[in-house]
């Protein structure tokens, strides 16, 4: 849930199928699955437990509320064909998952029924603490928006030389923003100048600090489900309290 996925039934005595574009649809799915994966088979390992989780996407038909297509039944090959602990991601997830990912192909072609042989299947192994924490930088080479990145640049400069600056980067979906700032945080990290990427989720609009938090985990890889001692100890003591924010206590009660 905190990653914007909705629940399907029980699958069986002890599984479950989850959805994230659906019933809402957003830019940035695939990137929410692969997340909430990742920290589902993090989060029960900690507890010495082991879950199969496969990854999948596509379009799909809903019919009563009920979505079907070629993702949902991938995604449920691929669980049933992962070992314990392991996160299959079929191709289509991959391509839309940006460079945030660590994915290692499998080795060989897997035998998935209704598929046959398939290949092509790649495995989560975890989350880079550099890279892009959201929404899809895709490969290839960048053209254009020349002017654009000299505006950057030129503030950029002019914050190095310590006087305040901030950009705005607005327009009509699908004509590259998101390329346009990943392409500009990746010529300072070239410069060796360190990047934090913050984003908002629709999902956390009650917790004014939860966008500046989930940055910090990812760029500490701390985890939502990290232990505060172990960040105390790493860090100057006066990041106790900070410590605490990016890595909360387990006990901690509702009220």
């Amino acid at each position: 849930h905190p990653f914007g996925g909705v629940l399907d039934d029980p699958q069986g005595d002890d599984g479950l199928m989850a959805y994230f574009g659906f019933p809402y649809a957003v830019e940035d799915a695939a990137t929410c699955a692969l997340t909430a994966a990742w920290q589902l088979s993090r989060g029960l390992a900690e507890q010495g437990l082991s879950v199969r989780i496969g990854v999948a996407s596509g379009q799909v038909a809903v019919n009563a509320q009920q979505p079907f297509g070629e993702g949902v039944h991938l995604a449920a090959r691929l669980r049933a064909a992962a070992e314990p602990g392991q996160i299959l991601v079929a191709p289509s997830t991959r391509e839309r998952g940006g460079a945030a990912f660590r994915l290692e192909r499998c080795g060989g072609a897997l035998k998935l029924k209704d598929y046959g042989t398939l290949e092509g299947i790649f495995r989560l192994d975890g989350i880079h603490a550099d890279g892009p924490g959201h929404g899809l930088h895709p490969a290839g080479s960048f053209v254009g928006r020349q002017r654009e990145l000299s505006l950057l640049r030129e503030a950029w400069t002019t914050a190095c030389r310590g006087q305040l600056q901030w950009c705005v980067v607005q327009g009509e979906a699908g004509i590259g923003k998101s390329r346009l700032l990943h392409e500009f945080a990746s010529e300072l990290r070239e410069q060796r100048s360190r990047c934090v990427e913050i984003t908002g989720h629709a999902h956390a609009g009650t917790s004014p600090f939860a966008a500046v938090v989930d940055s910090l985990r990812r760029y500490w890889t701390a985890g939502s489900s990290g232990d505060a001692a172990g960040l105390i100890s790493a860090e100057p003591q006066d990041l106790d309290e900070l410590a605490r924010i990016l890595a909360p206590q387990r006990d901690r009660k509702s009220t």
